[in-house]
């Protein structure tokens, strides 16, 4: 039986890489469209980032340059495939 140390370990291992990558999509926002997010309103759900809290001017400048956040992030992030930016 593994002891409860390796529960947590896990459980902070999978939180740590969450915290990564919404920090690797926040400096994408960032250096591809100039929008500063913070990394609280950034979720990720079926192979897509959603975005809280984003006004309007910020939501057309992600739409029109959306390839390029996408690549960004891509670059960024290699292990994991992001295919959609959403808004909530």
């Amino acid at each position: 039986m593994k002891s409860i140390g390796d529960l947590f370990a896990r459980i902070k291992n999978v939180q740590a890489k969450e915290l990564f990558m919404r920090a690797a999509v926040q400096q994408a926002l960032k250096k591809a469209a100039n929008i500063d997010c913070d990394t609280k309103d950034i979720s990720f759900k079926n192979f897509s980032v959603q975005i809280k809290n984003a006004s309007q001017t910020a939501k057309t400048q992600l739409f029109l340059k959306k390839a390029a956040i996408l690549k960004e992030i891509a670059l960024q992030s290699p292990g994991r495939t992001i295919s959609d930016i959403k808004f909530i």
